[in-house]
This record gives structure tokens, C-alpha cells and sequence, in this order.
């Protein structure tokens, strides 16, 4: 007896990464995977240290996301993908993130473009009162509704600078270990670069006794 087994076809997802103005962006970190059953997505940072896997490797839902580079004309190439819905993240240094959205056909090319926003530089510095400048500063970046970030900063004259920001109202927080801090509202807007000029506030160390209100 001769049983016959038919599987789905595969398909091939090919994509061009590219900035507004219609450049390629080359080296960009391309995340493709099956869409989840909906899309109440939140973005979580892509990790430099991923594995990649090569171009020309078979890929199905079974093996998870592919992850791939792009090349030198900002292209990258998924074959033999399984027919269905993907979802199709995108980072490169210096630009914001991106996702979107592709339908694998049975036997079919699927060509799709993801556009990399140039996203907003902020740059500044966090001295002392004085000028002086501060090494070793941790910075926060915080927005209302998820962004955030932290680094830290060992300038010689403790200056910082952030590419790829989104645009927006961004808190910016500075500190130096515990001895100082600053903070600021800053408004940034994608393309153009915003400074960000703060003092470092020295902290106060207070000294006493707690009491009652009954002088206890």
C-alpha cells in the first residue's frame, strides 16, 4: 500500500530596508516570524548577539525566527518560508525600529519595503555648578506609554549624545552615583538635533533624630 503526503508549498519573502529619502540601509537586523494571533505586539529591543541563520536555510514554524543581514543594497531574501502571515521586525544603529507586516503565498514571492526613520539626536552635557565637568554619569531616557533607556557615560568632558530617538517629549535624568543629579523635559523632533544643557545638583546628606509628636 502507498500512501502519498502532500505538504504546502513554500514560498520566498524578499524585502528592501531603506531610510525616508529612499537610501538602502546595508547591516540592518531583520526578525522574521509567524504573527501571533493578535496583534497586541509590544516591541522588545533585538539582541546584537543573536544567531543568525544563513541565507538559502529552510525555515519553517517549527524552527522559530529567522534572523538575517542585510546586504549592501539594504536587501535581504527568506526562502522557502511556509505559507501564512509574518511578522517582520527591523533595527539598525542610529534609526528607530521598525514592523511590519507580510502573507506568504503558496509557490509565490512576497516583495515587501521597510522604511528605518532617521529618528532624533539629543545631545548635551550635565557639569557641575561651575563648568566642571562629571565622568561616569548615568543617564535615563523615560516617555510616558514604554520607551526607556539607560547608559552610562564616561566623556572626558561629560558630554553625551543619543542617534535614533523617537520623536517626542522625552525625560532626560542624570546622575552621579549618589552625590548629584539633574533633570529636564526635552521635545525632540525626528531629523534635527536637540541639546540638552543641565547642572548636576549636589545632594544634601541630613543629619537628626526622629521624634513623636510627643517629643518621644
Amino acid at each position: 500500500e502507498l500512501e502519498l503526503r502532500f505538504e504546502e508549498r513554500p514560498g520566498t519573502l524578499r524585502g528592501v530596508v531603506g531610510d525616508p529619502r529612499g537610501a538602502p540601509v546595508a547591516s540592518a537586523l531583520v526578525v522574521v516570524e509567524e504573527a501571533g494571533p493578535d496583534d497586541g505586539w509590544i516591541f522588545q529591543p533585538i539582541r546584537e548577539d543573536a544567531p543568525l541563520l544563513p541565507p538559502g536555510c529552510y525555515w519553517n514554524r517549527s524552527v522559530g525566527p529567522v534572523r538575517l543581514v542585510t546586504d549592501e543594497r539594504g536587501a535581504f531574501e527568506v526562502p522557502d518560508a511556509l505559507p501564512g502571515h509574518v511578522e517582520v521586525k527591523v533595527a539598525a544603529e542610529n534609526r528607530l525600529d521598525a514592523k511590519e507586516h507580510a502573507e506568504i503565498e503558496h509557490g509565490a514571492v512576497t516583495a515587501l519595503r521597510v522604511e528605518l526613520a532617521d529618528g532624533a539626536p539629543l545631545v548635551g552635557r550635565a557639569p557641575w555648578p561651575g563648568g566642571s565637568p562629571v565622568k561616569q554619569q548615568r543617564i535615563r531616557l523615560r516617555r510616558t506609554g514604554g520607551f526607556r533607556a539607560s547608559t552610562r557615560v564616561d566623556s572626558p568632558d561629560g558630554s553625551f549624545r543619543f542617534e535614533g530617538l523617537p520623536a517626542g517629549e522625552l525625560s532626560v535624568r542624570v546622575a552621579w552615583l549618589s552625590r548629584g543629579s539633574a533633570h529636564a523635559d526635552v521635545i525632540l523632533v525626528d531629523g534635527r538635533e536637540t541639546r540638552c544643557e543641565l547642572v548636576l545638583q549636589k545632594h544634601v546628606d541630613l543629619e537628626g533624630t526622629l521624634v513623636a509628636e510627643t517629643g518621644e
